[in-house]
């Protein structure tokens, strides 16, 4: 995200007018960039269990952290510098929320900082890229930019890191204290100290965090950067390889640029070598469908009396059946045109009459993706006889349903936009929403919630804030997560939006009435049931929790298991997050060394994701996993593996179908053509692939 094209030029000229002494020698182990969804995670891994440890194990030695978002003196306090140049063009720089964590030696003077880490959230295209981005000076990964205002004098030892005050000191951005997720018991250092401060300003980013696969995400990266077409297919925020027409924030002066690069091979814009790397699975998170409730005539409606009309939203169903089988869907969430549902995010109706708000368990809508075949409402294609089916009932009818709803969309750069478009707005039909007849094969590849949306119109189309076709709403789009919740759901009345959860995520909504999440086609993401009985639920259903940290996963579900419809499969709207790093990197033990700790203290302190794996057996990991598919002009080769059999984890598995890990490895889409959606699937039934969606 882009909130001053000239920020690196800034920060050097203000870097030169402060003079650090010279450090002593320091290890830099973790240098991340990327997922929000991690950020706050990576950090507690890195305080609590690593430089923990080592203050334990060395008398005399202290440990402290740092956190900082925004501006520091008129200049972005962190940001990520992409040196790489084309025909005189440059990069803008990315900013983000910044953690250190760091240990030092207080035993001599000044003390000796020893062991450093770190990461900068961003959106996790962008981190992707700065992790693959091969510099003009051969260096890989974006440089980290600090604001020289973060910077702080002396150091004296272990009451406190900094003689004197930063001047903007640590901002506390992840709860401190003796209560707090730090067991430091220490609230942020008032800044950066010379040995911290030297050896991350210019230093290069070792580790992408990330929502989506990296062969997604350099999908995401085409597809946003790509001509506009009428399937959309391509979106228009190009051209390549460095964007001049950016994706703008409605809310804000932040900007997110498509940026190219590289998984393997030479980098496009430097042409000089791309690293090697591999993903480290760390959990699975889910998804949520937000809303405003504070209008009582609107999405607020029956919240007074803990009975909320608005509690669903359906994804796709079937319209009618032939004779012959063939059958036409609805796609109400993100339809490009009447005839394909009315869409809600794709701007075609936008009230709260909309089809894609439902009473869950009706019609023949079909929850979740283990479904095996077609349940008794719905209009059997295989029975040979021409039906008109029963649609899912309105949430609401009347004439006090036509209210106007806003829906706010993220950046396509984004994960939580990728994982989103293909696992619920950008799909097929059928049982397991992955029906790949002409019909609905047809409708995925035009639906989308980029619809009705020209980038080099500018406003209202870039930033979006435009009214839809039809309904009296209009759609925003915020870039970044904060903007997605604090600015879009919080601020704007009657909003519907989406986030991957976490308790940090949604701090600004929670514990409150007034604001909420949806089921989707009927499943609950976050509990096992959207009415009670887990010990998480309090206030009105859909009301979303709270965390005074630290908050064991025990606090809210019954037996302490996380995210129960995601385990089980039912429950389709989730990624798994990931770390990419190099496996020849001498600090790659580090990063392992720490996602081993995230996940095992994940179900005691902030459960955000269920852990993929656990190697204290905290948590029996993630029994689900989603089909991997080659993915569309990245995967050359045509290769797809889950990496379950031991073997590197290759191609894209965003929105791919979701299937029970028994230990079931190697390749799992060589019987398909993953480009176009057609072929059979594992059991040999025709028209059924390994995608849900079209990534195309």
């Amino acid at each position: 995200m882009t909130r001053n094209n000239s920020l690196f030029a800034a920060l050097l000229l203000a870097a030169t007018v402060v003079v650090v002494p010279a450090a002593s020698a320091q290890t830099v182990h973790f240098v991340g960039a990327g997922s929000s969804a991690l950020y706050q995670v990576t950090a507690i891994a890195a305080s609590n269990d690593i430089i923990d440890a080592e203050v334990s194990a060395n008398p005399g030695w202290s440990g402290w952290h740092y956190t900082a978002k925004g501006t520091c003196g008129g200049v972005n306090c962190a940001g990520l510098h992409d040196a790489r140049t084309k025909n005189g063009q440059t990069i803008p720089d990315e900013s983000g929320s910044l953690w250190v964590v760091w240990d030092e030696d207080d035993s001599v003077n000044p003390p000796a900082i020893k062991n450093i880490y770190t990461d900068i959230s961003v959106d996790s295209v962008v981190g992707d890229r700065c992790f693959f981005a091969t510099q003009p000076n051969k260096a890989t990964g974006c440089t980290y930019a600090l604001a020289a205002s973060t910077f702080c004098t002396g150091g004296n030892g272990s009451s406190k890191p900094c003689a004197s005050p930063a001047s903007n000191p640590g901002q506390n951005l992840i709860a401190d204290g003796p209560t707090g997720l730090f067991t430091d018991n220490n609230v942020d250092a008032d800044g950066l100290p010379a040995g911290v401060y030297n050896a991350l300003n210019g230093t290069n980013v070792t580790v992408g965090l990330t929502d989506i696969r990296p062969e997604d995400a350099l999908f995401a990266y085409n597809r946003a950067a790509g001509t506009l077409t009428s399937t959309l297919s391509g979106l228009g925020y190009g051209p390549k390889p460095i964007s001049t027409n950016p994706i703008k924030s409605f809310f804000s002066t932040v900007v997110a640029t498509p940026v190219q690069f590289a998984l393997s091979g030479n980098d496009p814009i430097s042409g000089l070598k791309v690293r090697g790397s591999t993903t480290i699975p760390v959990g699975a998170d889910p998804i949520l469908f937000l809303v405003n409730r504070t209008d009582a005539s609107g999405l607020g409606q029956g919240v007074s009396s803990s009975s909320p009309v608005y509690t669903n939203v359906v994804d796709a169903y079937i319209k009618s059946v032939t004779s012959t089988g063939s059958r036409t869907y609805v796609f109400p969430l993100a339809g490009k045109t009447v005839a394909a549902g009315n869409g809600l995010f794709s701007g075609e109706l936008c009230d709260g009459a909309s089809p894609a708000f439902t009473q869950p368990g009706t019609g023949n809508s079909v929850a979740g993706t283990y479904a095996t075949g077609w349940p008794a409402s719905a209009c059997d294609p295989n029975d040979k006889k021409a039906h008109t089916c029963v649609a899912p009932t309105p949430a609401c009818t009347g004439a006090g349903c036509t209210f106007a709803v806003n829906p706010i969309l993220r950046e396509p750069l984004s994960g939580t936009m990728n994982t989103t478009e293909f696992t619920t707005f950008r799909i097929y039909g059928g049982p397991k929403n992955i029906d790949t007849t002409p019909e609905a094969a047809g409708s995925a590849s035009s639906n989308s919630q980029e619809a009705n949306i020209v980038p080099t119109n500018g406003a209202p189309d870039n930033p979006l804030g435009k009214a839809c076709v039809a309904g009296g709403g209009s759609r925003y789009r915020a870039i970044g997560t904060g903007e997605e919740v604090k600015s879009g759901v919080y601020g704007i009345s009657d909003a519907i939006g989406y986030a991957f959860f976490s308790f940090g995520n949604v701090s600004k909504i929670a514990g409150t009435s007034s604001f909420g999440y949806l089921q989707l086609d009927g499943v609950d993401g976050l509990y096992s049931s959207y009415n009670g009985g887990d010990p998480g639920q309090t206030g009105v259903p859909g009301q979303l929790p709270t965390c005074n940290a630290p908050c064991p996963a025990s606090n809210y579900w019954t037996g302490g298991t996380s995210y129960p419809n995601l385990r089980n499969g039912t429950y389709r709207a989730w990624s798994i997050l990931r770390a990419v790093a190099d496996p020849n990197d001498p600090h790659y033990p580090d990063v392992q060394t720490l996602i081993a700790d995230a996940q095992n203290d994940v179900d005691k302190t902030v459960p955000d994701f269920v852990p993929y794996t656990t190697s204290n057996g905290s948590d029996p990991g993630l029994q689900v996993y989603r089909e991997h598919f080659a993915v569309t002009g990245v995967n050359s080769d045509g290769q797809a593996n889950n990496g379950l059999g031991g073997t590197a984890e290759v191609g894209g598995d965003v929105g791919g179908l979701i299937v029970a890990n028994l230990n079931a490895p190697g390749n799992t889409c060589e019987d398909v053509s993953a480009n176009n959606g057609t072929g059979t699937d594992e059991a040999g039934e025709a028209n059924q692939d390994c995608l849900t969606h079209a990534q195309q």
